[in-house]
């Protein structure tokens, strides 16, 4: 995923994974519904 290389020095802080999570989530939704 694009999110987690991005900010892969983050990736150690609980809260920075989450929103990495958080954004992969909604990433993937919205490939679900536009179907990339």
């Amino acid at each position: 995923m694009f999110a987690r290389v991005a900010l892969d020095p983050c990736n150690t802080h609980p809260s920075c994974q989450q929103v990495i999570q958080g954004l992969e989530t909604i990433f993937a939704g919205l490939r679900e519904r536009v179907s990339f």
